[in-house]
Protein backbone atom coordinates (compact mmCIF):
# COMPACT_ATOMS: atom_id res chain seq x y z
CA UNK A 1 0.00 0.00 0.00
CA UNK A 2 1.35 3.42 -0.94
CA UNK A 3 1.99 5.98 1.78
CA UNK A 4 -0.08 8.62 0.01
CA UNK A 5 -3.13 6.32 -0.03
CA UNK A 6 -3.65 6.96 3.67
CA UNK A 7 -4.81 10.31 5.04
CA UNK A 8 -1.81 12.42 6.07
CA UNK A 9 -3.05 13.02 9.60
CA UNK A 10 -3.28 9.28 10.26
CA UNK A 11 0.53 9.12 10.09
CA UNK A 12 0.77 11.69 12.88
CA UNK A 13 -1.91 9.93 14.90
CA UNK A 14 0.03 6.67 14.80
CA UNK A 15 3.25 8.38 15.83
CA UNK A 16 1.53 10.25 18.67
CA UNK A 17 0.27 6.95 20.08
CA UNK A 18 3.69 5.39 19.59
CA UNK A 19 5.45 8.07 21.62
CA UNK A 20 2.63 8.46 24.13
CA UNK A 21 2.76 4.83 25.26
CA UNK A 22 6.54 4.65 25.68
CA UNK A 23 7.82 4.03 29.19
CA UNK A 24 9.70 7.34 29.54
CA UNK A 25 9.18 10.47 31.62
CA UNK A 26 6.57 12.98 30.48
CA UNK A 27 8.99 15.85 29.71
CA UNK A 28 11.13 13.69 27.47
CA UNK A 29 8.01 12.25 25.87
CA UNK A 30 6.71 15.72 25.01
CA UNK A 31 10.05 16.83 23.56
CA UNK A 32 10.33 13.69 21.45
CA UNK A 33 6.77 14.04 20.18
CA UNK A 34 7.44 17.63 19.08
CA UNK A 35 10.73 16.74 17.39
CA UNK A 36 9.31 13.73 15.57
CA UNK A 37 6.28 15.69 14.40
CA UNK A 38 8.63 18.33 12.95
CA UNK A 39 10.79 15.65 11.34
CA UNK A 40 7.75 13.94 9.82
CA UNK A 41 6.24 17.14 8.45
CA UNK A 42 9.52 18.04 6.78
CA UNK A 43 9.70 14.61 5.18
CA UNK A 44 6.12 14.83 3.97
CA UNK A 45 6.82 18.27 2.51
CA UNK A 46 9.84 16.79 0.68
CA UNK A 47 7.85 13.95 -0.83
CA UNK A 48 10.48 13.35 -3.47
CA UNK A 49 12.62 11.51 -0.91
CA UNK A 50 9.80 9.88 1.03
CA UNK A 51 9.51 6.06 0.92
CA UNK A 52 6.44 5.33 -1.18
CA UNK A 53 5.50 2.15 0.69
CA UNK A 54 3.63 2.85 3.90
CA UNK A 55 5.33 0.00 5.79
CA UNK A 56 8.78 1.37 4.92
CA UNK A 57 7.69 4.91 5.81
CA UNK A 58 6.54 3.94 9.28
CA UNK A 59 9.50 1.62 9.86
CA UNK A 60 11.87 4.52 9.10
CA UNK A 61 10.03 6.89 11.44
CA UNK A 62 9.82 4.42 14.31
CA UNK A 63 13.47 3.49 13.97
CA UNK A 64 14.30 7.17 14.23
CA UNK A 65 12.36 7.23 17.49
CA UNK A 66 14.29 4.26 18.89
CA UNK A 67 17.58 5.85 17.82
CA UNK A 68 16.78 9.12 19.58
CA UNK A 69 15.44 7.39 22.67
CA UNK A 70 18.33 4.98 23.10
CA UNK A 71 16.13 2.36 24.81
CA UNK A 72 15.98 -1.12 23.33
CA UNK A 73 12.35 -1.85 24.28
CA UNK A 74 10.35 1.09 25.70
CA UNK A 75 7.14 -1.00 25.64
CA UNK A 76 8.38 -4.00 27.59
CA UNK A 77 6.02 -3.57 30.54
CA UNK A 78 3.00 -3.02 28.29
CA UNK A 79 3.91 -6.15 26.32
CA UNK A 80 3.93 -8.12 29.55
CA UNK A 81 0.51 -6.72 30.47
CA UNK A 82 -0.89 -7.74 27.09
CA UNK A 83 0.40 -11.29 27.58
CA UNK A 84 -1.24 -11.46 31.00
CA UNK A 85 -4.56 -10.19 29.60
CA UNK A 86 -4.45 -12.73 26.77
CA UNK A 87 -3.76 -15.53 29.26
CA UNK A 88 -6.69 -14.41 31.42
CA UNK A 89 -9.05 -14.46 28.45
CA UNK A 90 -7.85 -17.84 27.21
CA UNK A 91 -8.40 -19.29 30.67
CA UNK A 92 -12.12 -18.56 30.16
CA UNK A 93 -12.46 -19.05 26.39
CA UNK A 94 -12.05 -22.39 24.65
CA UNK A 95 -12.61 -22.24 20.88
CA UNK A 96 -14.63 -25.29 19.80
CA UNK A 97 -13.80 -25.24 16.09
CA UNK A 98 -11.23 -24.01 13.62
CA UNK A 99 -13.49 -21.06 12.80
CA UNK A 100 -13.77 -20.03 16.46
CA UNK A 101 -10.01 -20.30 16.89
CA UNK A 102 -9.42 -18.19 13.78
CA UNK A 103 -11.90 -15.51 14.89
CA UNK A 104 -10.28 -15.42 18.35
CA UNK A 105 -6.91 -14.95 16.64
CA UNK A 106 -8.39 -12.09 14.59
CA UNK A 107 -9.86 -10.47 17.72
CA UNK A 108 -6.45 -10.79 19.37
CA UNK A 109 -5.09 -8.53 16.62
CA UNK A 110 -6.70 -5.62 18.50
CA UNK A 111 -3.74 -5.82 20.89
CA UNK A 112 -1.90 -3.18 18.89
CA UNK A 113 -0.13 -0.43 20.81
CA UNK A 114 0.79 1.33 17.57
CA UNK A 115 -2.75 2.63 17.10
CA UNK A 116 -3.77 3.10 20.73
CA UNK A 117 -6.64 0.62 20.36
CA UNK A 118 -5.17 -1.74 22.95
CA UNK A 119 -5.36 0.97 25.63
CA UNK A 120 -8.63 2.42 26.92
CA UNK A 121 -9.11 6.11 27.76
CA UNK A 122 -8.34 5.44 31.44
CA UNK A 123 -5.03 3.79 30.57
CA UNK A 124 -6.24 0.21 31.10
CA UNK A 125 -6.06 -2.55 28.51
CA UNK A 126 -9.18 -2.34 26.36
CA UNK A 127 -9.52 -5.97 25.26
CA UNK A 128 -11.69 -8.02 27.64
CA UNK A 129 -13.49 -11.32 27.91
CA UNK A 130 -16.73 -9.91 26.51
CA UNK A 131 -15.07 -9.43 23.12
CA UNK A 132 -14.77 -13.22 22.78
CA UNK A 133 -18.30 -14.34 23.67
CA UNK A 134 -19.67 -14.75 20.13
CA UNK A 135 -16.81 -16.34 18.26
CA UNK A 136 -18.94 -18.76 16.27
CA UNK A 137 -21.46 -16.16 15.14
CA UNK A 138 -19.07 -13.38 14.12
CA UNK A 139 -19.76 -11.84 10.73
CA UNK A 140 -16.44 -10.87 9.16
CA UNK A 141 -16.28 -7.98 6.70
CA UNK A 142 -14.38 -10.30 4.36
CA UNK A 143 -14.73 -13.99 5.16
CA UNK A 144 -12.46 -16.45 3.36
CA UNK A 145 -12.11 -18.80 6.34
CA UNK A 146 -13.62 -21.81 4.58
CA UNK A 147 -11.05 -21.49 1.81
CA UNK A 148 -8.28 -21.07 4.38
CA UNK A 149 -9.36 -24.20 6.27
CA UNK A 150 -9.40 -26.18 3.03
CA UNK A 151 -5.92 -25.06 2.10
CA UNK A 152 -4.56 -25.80 5.57
CA UNK A 153 -5.82 -29.38 5.21
CA UNK A 154 -3.84 -29.99 2.03
CA UNK A 155 -0.74 -27.86 2.65
CA UNK A 156 2.68 -29.48 2.84
CA UNK A 157 4.30 -26.39 4.36
CA UNK A 158 2.58 -23.50 6.18
CA UNK A 159 4.21 -20.23 7.24
CA UNK A 160 2.51 -18.09 9.91
CA UNK A 161 3.64 -14.45 10.23
CA UNK A 162 2.59 -13.24 13.67
CA UNK A 163 1.94 -9.68 14.77
CA UNK A 164 1.63 -8.56 18.40
CA UNK A 165 2.61 -9.76 21.86
CA UNK A 166 -0.42 -11.06 23.72
CA UNK A 167 -2.03 -11.77 20.36
CA UNK A 168 0.44 -14.59 19.75
CA UNK A 169 -1.20 -16.60 22.54
CA UNK A 170 -4.39 -16.66 20.47
CA UNK A 171 -2.25 -17.60 17.44
CA UNK A 172 -0.91 -20.52 19.46
CA UNK A 173 -4.48 -21.81 19.89
CA UNK A 174 -5.10 -21.31 16.16
CA UNK A 175 -1.99 -23.37 15.37
CA UNK A 176 -3.28 -26.16 17.62
CA UNK A 177 -6.45 -26.27 15.51
CA UNK A 178 -4.39 -26.18 12.34
CA UNK A 179 -2.62 -29.30 13.63
CA UNK A 180 -5.99 -31.01 14.08
CA UNK A 181 -6.80 -30.30 10.45
CA UNK A 182 -3.35 -31.19 9.15
CA UNK A 183 -1.15 -33.39 11.33
CA UNK A 184 1.60 -33.97 8.76
CA UNK A 185 2.48 -30.57 7.25
CA UNK A 186 5.43 -28.47 8.39
CA UNK A 187 4.28 -25.36 10.27
CA UNK A 188 6.76 -22.49 10.61
CA UNK A 189 6.04 -19.45 12.78
CA UNK A 190 7.98 -16.24 12.06
CA UNK A 191 8.36 -13.12 14.20
CA UNK A 192 10.50 -9.99 14.14
CA UNK A 193 14.19 -10.06 14.98
CA UNK A 194 14.07 -7.11 17.38
CA UNK A 195 11.48 -4.94 19.17
CA UNK A 196 9.14 -2.69 17.20
CA UNK A 197 6.32 -1.26 19.34
CA UNK A 198 4.64 -4.38 20.81
CA UNK A 199 5.22 -6.63 17.81
CA UNK A 200 6.29 -10.13 18.78
CA UNK A 201 9.96 -11.01 18.41
CA UNK A 202 11.62 -14.38 17.95
CA UNK A 203 12.44 -14.38 21.67
CA UNK A 204 8.76 -13.72 22.46
CA UNK A 205 7.80 -16.76 20.37
CA UNK A 206 10.17 -18.97 22.31
CA UNK A 207 8.56 -17.96 25.62
CA UNK A 208 4.93 -18.10 24.41
CA UNK A 209 4.50 -21.87 24.69
CA UNK A 210 4.24 -22.88 21.05
CA UNK A 211 4.35 -26.65 20.56
CA UNK A 212 7.84 -28.01 20.03
CA UNK A 213 6.76 -29.67 16.77
CA UNK A 214 6.73 -26.23 15.15
CA UNK A 215 9.63 -24.44 13.53
CA UNK A 216 10.16 -20.98 15.04
CA UNK A 217 12.21 -18.44 13.07
CA UNK A 218 13.07 -14.75 12.88
CA UNK A 219 12.22 -12.68 9.83
CA UNK A 220 15.65 -11.06 10.18
CA UNK A 221 14.17 -7.57 10.49
CA UNK A 222 12.03 -5.43 12.78
CA UNK A 223 10.44 -3.70 9.81
CA UNK A 224 6.71 -3.65 9.18
CA UNK A 225 6.32 -6.22 6.45
CA UNK A 226 9.40 -8.19 5.42
CA UNK A 227 11.42 -6.19 2.86
CA UNK A 228 13.60 -8.42 0.71
CA UNK A 229 16.78 -6.48 1.40
CA UNK A 230 16.35 -7.02 5.17
CA UNK A 231 14.85 -10.50 5.36
CA UNK A 232 16.97 -13.35 6.71
CA UNK A 233 17.97 -16.24 4.42
CA UNK A 234 16.07 -18.52 6.81
CA UNK A 235 12.87 -16.54 6.33
CA UNK A 236 13.26 -16.30 2.56
CA UNK A 237 13.75 -20.06 2.37
CA UNK A 238 10.66 -20.67 4.52
CA UNK A 239 8.58 -18.28 2.42
CA UNK A 240 9.70 -19.77 -0.87
CA UNK A 241 8.98 -23.33 0.25
CA UNK A 242 5.62 -22.56 1.88
CA UNK A 243 2.55 -23.31 -0.17
CA UNK A 244 0.38 -21.40 2.32
CA UNK A 245 1.27 -18.19 4.19
CA UNK A 246 -0.96 -16.77 6.94
CA UNK A 247 -0.11 -13.15 7.72
CA UNK A 248 -1.52 -11.47 10.82
CA UNK A 249 -2.28 -7.76 11.11
CA UNK A 250 -2.81 -4.67 9.00
CA UNK A 251 0.88 -3.93 8.37
CA UNK A 252 1.36 -7.31 6.71
CA UNK A 253 -1.70 -6.64 4.54
CA UNK A 254 -0.38 -3.21 3.56
CA UNK A 255 2.98 -4.76 2.70
CA UNK A 256 1.88 -7.84 0.75
CA UNK A 257 -0.87 -6.07 -1.19
CA UNK A 258 1.97 -4.56 -3.22
CA UNK A 259 2.81 -7.96 -4.67
CA UNK A 260 0.97 -10.39 -6.89
CA UNK A 261 0.99 -13.41 -4.58
CA UNK A 262 -1.54 -16.23 -4.62
CA UNK A 263 -0.70 -18.10 -1.43
CA UNK A 264 -1.38 -15.59 1.36
CA UNK A 265 -4.27 -15.23 3.78
CA UNK A 266 -4.64 -12.17 6.00
CA UNK A 267 -6.25 -12.31 9.44
CA UNK A 268 -6.64 -8.83 10.90
CA UNK A 269 -8.70 -6.14 12.56
CA UNK A 270 -8.19 -2.98 10.52
CA UNK A 271 -7.11 0.15 12.37
CA UNK A 272 -7.11 2.44 9.32
CA UNK A 273 -8.78 2.12 5.91
CA UNK A 274 -6.94 -0.03 3.37
CA UNK A 275 -7.28 0.64 -0.35
CA UNK A 276 -6.18 -1.80 -3.02
CA UNK A 277 -6.90 -2.43 -6.67
CA UNK A 278 -9.52 -5.15 -7.19
CA UNK A 279 -10.60 -5.01 -3.51
CA UNK A 280 -11.52 -1.34 -3.27
CA UNK A 281 -11.82 0.11 0.24
CA UNK A 282 -11.62 -1.96 3.41
CA UNK A 283 -12.81 0.43 6.14
CA UNK A 284 -11.25 0.90 9.56
CA UNK A 285 -12.55 -1.14 12.47
CA UNK A 286 -13.55 -4.34 10.66
CA UNK A 287 -12.46 -7.97 11.01
CA UNK A 288 -11.21 -9.77 7.92
CA UNK A 289 -10.04 -13.17 6.73
CA UNK A 290 -8.80 -12.26 3.27
CA UNK A 291 -7.27 -14.43 0.54
CA UNK A 292 -4.58 -12.65 -1.47
CA UNK A 293 -6.27 -14.01 -4.59
CA UNK A 294 -8.70 -11.12 -4.13
CA UNK A 295 -6.00 -8.52 -4.78
CA UNK A 296 -3.32 -10.38 -6.77
CA UNK A 297 -2.92 -8.87 -10.21
CA UNK A 298 -0.27 -8.22 -12.84
CA UNK A 299 2.48 -7.10 -10.45
CA UNK A 300 5.83 -8.51 -9.45
CA UNK A 301 5.95 -11.45 -7.06
CA UNK A 302 7.84 -11.36 -3.77
CA UNK A 303 9.74 -14.57 -4.58
CA UNK A 304 9.15 -17.23 -7.22
CA UNK A 305 7.60 -20.37 -5.76
CA UNK A 306 9.39 -23.65 -6.50
CA UNK A 307 7.39 -25.92 -8.78
CA UNK A 308 6.90 -28.64 -6.20
CA UNK A 309 4.89 -26.25 -4.05
CA UNK A 310 3.18 -24.29 -6.82
CA UNK A 311 -0.61 -24.24 -6.73
CA UNK A 312 -0.97 -22.65 -10.17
Amino acid sequence: MKAWEREEESHFSVMADFVGLADIDSDRKRALAEELARYMRVRLAKGNWLPSEITQLHSDWYREFYKILGVADPYLQLKKQLAVRASEILAEVAPCSFREAAVASIYGNRMDLGTGQAIAADGSLSLDLGDFQELGGEDLFIDDLEELQSQIASAQSILLLVDNCGEILFDRVLVDWMRRINSHGLITVAAKSAPMINDATFDDLKSAGFHDSLRLISTGTNSFGVPLDEASPEFLDAYQKADLVIAKGQAHLEFWVGFSEQKLFHLACTKFPVRANRIGLIPAGVSIALSSRRYAEDKSTYLPSPGVHSRE
